[in-house]
């Protein structure tokens, strides 16, 4: 009796190649920003291990939906936005078709009915992209079937695989380039946010094992009028050598909040933000910030898909970040 071999994933050709996830995804996604020589060993490894980021195949022959569920529960926000856009892209050239529903983190009905209209229209896995962990029950409790949970914080959910930037490793990175500064003050996000939750405890533990002098006050938002706010409160406190807003938007608040008092990042305080957002690169300074890959986020959602159609579940999957440096944090 013969074995089926198991399909290649994403991981096994970045292994073989001797690269990371996020460049292999840009070799798949024909991105310019790969070296030829890199570009031709991933596609050799690509052959070798006969890889294809397929999920329709299997199930293309039964006659079942090409159809994903998406629902995004409670306010889209920058992270969520970028999620939900890139999926369409790797979702759309899997030759599958994304139908999304949207629910309130507050009630646990709208999710529920989030579920059952997805149920109705066929989807064959939903993908479930949330910043709360205190929906995780109710979503538990809609019986999700099959298919994907993004969210941050270790959370596990029964039937659904888990994908996920590693938010604690960015605001590692973010602390060190700022420790040489001594002491930082960190705008941190909403607490009932995942992703700001990860931040500040990463940058709370690095600051412990560093030595540095750590200070830190929720915006209570993740827009730029809470960072602004909040930066006029500070002033009158005086001014933190280093600052780590937990978005880009709180810092970009918050360095305007300074600026009407004639302080500018990179000259009288350092300030790193988080995600970057295409108008990071183009404030003045511009502004030092985490750079996060959502198309290779997509990417691995849609790999994970895979195997939760098949009855598998991995683990948990968390994708680097990068460090950006811009003037905001020259030292």
């Amino acid at each position: 009796m013969s074995v089926m071999a198991k399909r290649a994933l994403m991981k096994d050709v970045a292994q073989l190649a001797g690269v990371s996830l996020q460049t292999v995804s840009r070799v798949i996604r024909n991105h310019p920003a790969v070296a030829p020589q890199t570009r031709d060993r991933v596609q050799t490894a690509i052959k070798e291990l006969d890889y294809h980021p397929d999920i329709s195949a299997q199930n293309l022959a039964t006659g079942r939906s090409r159809s994903i569920g998406v629902i995004t529960i409670g306010r889209l926000q920058h992270g969520m936005r970028s999620t939900f856009a890139a999926l369409e892209t790797s979702v759309r050239s899997h030759g599958r078709f994304i139908l999304s529903a949207s629910a309130s983190e507050d009630d646990a009905e709208s999710i529920s009915d989030a579920f059952g209209y997805l149920r109705g229209q066929g989807v064959i896995a939903t993908i479930v992209i949330v910043q709360n962990p205190a929906v995780l029950p109710h979503i538990s409790q809609a019986r999700p079937g099959p298919g994907v949970l993004v969210i941050g914080g270790g959370h596990r959910l029964a039937g659904l695989s888990v994908v996920t930037f590693d938010h604690g490793a960015g605001a590692r990175a973010a602390t060190k380039h700022l420790a040489s500064s001594g002491e930082i003050f960190h705008v941190a996000g909403p607490l009932d946010a995942q992703d700001a939750v990860d931040r500040l405890i990463a940058f709370q533990n690095e600051c412990k094992s560093g030595g540095i002098l750590a200070h830190w006050k929720s915006a209570g938002a993740w827009n730029a009028r809470s960072g602004y706010e909040l930066g006029r409160l500070v002033l009158a406190q005086g001014v933190p050598p280093a600052v780590f807003a937990a978005n880009d938007y709180l810092a970009i608040g918050y360095a305007r909040a300074l600026a009407e008092v004639g302080k500018r990042a990179g000259r009288d305080y350092r300030l790193v933000g988080f995600d970057d957002i295409p108008v990071a690169a183009y404030v003045d300074p511009s502004l030092s910030s985490i750079r996060q890959d959502y198309g290779l986020l997509a990417e691995m959602i849609v790999e994970a898909l895979d195997e939760a159609i098949s009855g598998e579940r991995g683990e948990p999957r968390l994708l680097d970040t990068e460090l950006i440096i811009r003037e905001s944090s020259a030292s």
